[in-house]
């Protein structure tokens, strides 16, 4: 009997041995450190500002400024849609909801090519561009912006302020 209880004993702790083996393997596998390839991952990483402004007299420009800044401990690298990759969406109330009163990414405005960026931790890239006002199908009045900034085919809406026209 003492055998018996022996042998299962032995065979109780190497099948603790292996599940404790199996659990820590599997443990050093899954807990690989985050890469900021991912679509979600880099936009996770970016913080972005956004502003318009108008700009002149007659004729009217919309300038449209787009900060991006990587906040996270690695370099970041990420394609987005060429000279505009910040859209522009209106709406007639601040609360910025509902069905935009105007779309721009309804339109092609600046082509499709991509524009590939990299930033260091702590790194910025500056995006400006203008849009010839009377190109923006609004009636006069004043209207509350956000931003759509396309990276890797992942978007990430801001608040871009107010705009009169």
């Amino acid at each position: 009997m003492d055998r018996r209880n022996r042998k299962r004993g032995l065979m109780h702790m190497a099948s603790r041995s292996v599940i404790v083996c199996v659990t820590i393997v599997f443990s050093a596998c899954s807990s690989s450190p985050t890469v900021l390839t991912g679509n979600v991952d880099v936009v996770r990483a970016l913080a972005v500002q956004a502003s318009v402004q108008k700009v002149g007299t007659t004729p009217t420009s919309v300038e449209v400024i787009a900060r991006v800044t990587n906040t996270a401990a690695n370099s970041v690298q990420f394609a987005t849609l060429g000279p505009c990759p910040l859209r522009l969406r209106a709406y007639t109330t601040a609360a910025r909801n509902g069905t935009p009163a105007w779309d721009e990414s309804k339109q092609v405005v600046c082509g499709l090519s991509q524009a590939e960026v990299s930033l260091d931790p702590g790194g910025s890239q500056v995006f400006t561009r203008a849009i010839d006002a009377s190109s923006i199908p609004l009636s006069p009045g004043t209207y509350y912006l956000t931003g759509i900034l396309i990276v890797n085919d992942t978007t990430k809406i801001v608040d871009a302020g107010t705009l009169v026209l």
